[in-house]
């Protein structure tokens, strides 16, 4: 009967952590991505599940299958809003890219992102290549296994409640962040697409016999994309600091939840 217990209880101890590992693999940037094959990500979530209850003891004695069932949902989504953190940078930089095109003439243009199964601009899947080469770069898949794991030792398992106002206002904060980034990002282009606006609405006005909607699209697209190489810099610099900027958020989120 001892035995019994000890294996029930390492059994639901598994599963409560895989609950909360699969929900913060299931959408985060690079791991969550559609390329990784679905029984990769289960393998994965597997493996880390069972290495963080090795070590970690995590689990309430429930007492019967609904409790269980609502404290694997409540694990599951506390995943999703962590990774959802992790993940707003991805809309960061989308809008970016929303904001370039509508400026150089490509906005009415867009493709399939198979990677997240979304439709998205042009310019702003090249601002996520780079995006995701900085990621690598800079270590963001490790921060992300270590939060994972840091999140059993600041989050209890069933003791929380996801309705707090300190967690409000971290989404509130991070809704406004994704828009602040989003134009740091596309801030040079955009400049340099407001001023060949400008030129060549002088040029219409100054020489009417040219014809500045045939000229111009072209002229945008070449301007632009000729002002994203010089500003990769910049937007490289601004990529890495955001992502230093989510790292402290993603801790701020987990000690939130943890104090709720």
């Amino acid at each position: 009967m001892d035995v019994l217990d000890f294996s029930l209880l390492q059994l639901e101890n598994f599963f409560l952590i895989f609950g909360r590992v699969v929900g913060f693999i299931a959408v985060l940037p690079i791991f969550g991505s559609r390329l990784i094959p679905l029984p990769a990500k289960i393998g994965l979530s597997i493996i880390l599940s069972i290495i963080i209850a090795s070590t970690t003891v995590v689990v309430p004695h429930v007492e019967n299958l609904w409790e269980f069932g609502l404290l694997f949902a409540m694990e599951f989504m506390i995943g999703l809003l962590v990774s959802f953190v992790a993940y707003s940078l991805i809309f960061a930089v989308s809008f970016a890219g929303f904001i370039v095109d509508q400026q150089n003439s490509l906005g009415q243009l867009s493709e399939l992102d198979p990677i997240y199964s979304v439709s998205t601009s042009i310019t702003g899947e090249l601002f996520f290549l780079i995006f995701s080469l900085t990621f690598m770069y800079i270590g963001g898949h490790h921060f992300l296994i270590e939060s994972i794991v840091q999140s059993f030792e600041l989050v209890s398992v069933g003791g929380i409640n996801l309705l707090t106002e300190g967690i409000l206002e971290i989404i509130t904060s991070l809704m406004i962040y994704v828009f602040v980034i989003g134009f740091k990002i596309a801030a040079p282009i955009f400049a340099s697409l407001i001023v060949v606006t400008v030129v060549l609405g002088l040029i219409s006005k100054s020489i009417p016999q040219i014809n500045v909607m045939i000229l111009g699209m072209p002229i945008k697209i070449g301007v632009s994309f000729i002002f994203t190489i010089f500003a990769l810099p910049i937007i490289r610099w601004i990529f890495e600091k955001g992502w230093y900027d989510l790292e402290f958020a993603i801790v701020n989120l987990l000690r939130t939840l943890g104090t709720s």
